[in-house]
């Protein structure tokens, strides 16, 4: 799917309140692997999500929280301009920490970690590319799912206001 055929599956996906984190990993993550160019780290990790046997969780710096760390296959995580990957086989995390949400669907941790030179698959300009073209597509996929959200909202209430009865009027 393109990006704007994709935006219709987010729009359903928030219409319906889906807490799954197919945008994190199929607009966010998927992506994000690609433009890395490490062939290695592709090959182990996209037809995985491709098959929906992994998910993949995004720590950006413009965020301090990261969502669903705690079921995610894969973590790609920012430190110093460099991208991180972290697997739960050879995870290098430290501690996470649940931190509550006004949206009780969603699941974000803080995350302590250790960077190694393993888990380093981008730095500097490759990076820092990656980050904003990343940010970028969790920016539309995030509107995309809200705009389902607020559809679904309006045609509840325009629902409710046609059936509502007070003091036996319509």
């Amino acid at each position: 799917l393109s990006e704007v055929d994709f935006v219709l599956a987010l729009e359903e996906c928030g219409r319906a309140a889906l807490a799954e984190p197919l945008a994190d990993t199929a607009a966010v993550a998927a992506p994000l692997i690609a433009e890395l160019g490490s062939t290695e780290l592709a090959a182990e990790w996209l037809p995985a999500v491709a098959a929906g046997e992994a998910t993949i969780a995004i720590g950006h710096p413009e965020n301090a929280f990261v969502s669903d760390p705690h079921v995610a296959k894969l973590l790609l995580l920012e430190r110093n301009g460099e991208i991180h990957a972290l697997s739960s086989a050879r995870s290098q995390l430290e501690k996470l920490t649940y931190q509550p949400s006004i949206d009780p669907l969603r699941r974000i941790y803080s995350i302590e970690w250790l960077t190694t030179p393993a888990t380093r698959v981008a730095s500097g300009d490759v990076a820092r590319r990656a980050l904003a073209a990343a940010f970028d597509r969790g920016a539309w996929a995030t509107a995309a799912e809200q705009l389902g959200v607020a559809q679904a909202l309006v045609a509840t209430a325009v629902t409710y206001a046609c059936q509502r009865q007070q003091f036996g009027q319509v």
